[in-house]
């Protein structure tokens, strides 16, 4: 679902691009855009807040994993 969200923004991000080919400029691996609106309108597409999700969701698979193992763990040793 993390990943789905995240796909999403992204192609909210590629369409402004796409939607402003040839009026922006790339710098040191940024868009630049003439007008702050259309660089606003790139922000806004929900990167930050999809990759912040997708970061939030593996670290709580992590967690998971974890807490699973150390479970097993106790199982086996009879505890």
């Amino acid at each position: 679902m993390a990943r789905a969200e995240f796909y999403r923004a992204y192609e909210k991000n590629v369409a402004v691009v796409v939607g402003e080919f040839g009026a922006y400029k790339v710098a040191n691996g940024q868009f630049i855009f003439p007008l702050q609106r259309t660089a606003k309108r790139y922000n806004a597409a929900a990167m930050t807040a999809a990759a912040k999700r997708l970061n939030e969701l593996d670290h709580e698979r992590r967690r998971m994993a974890r807490s699973q193992q150390e479970g097993w763990e106790q199982f086996v040793k009879g505890k």
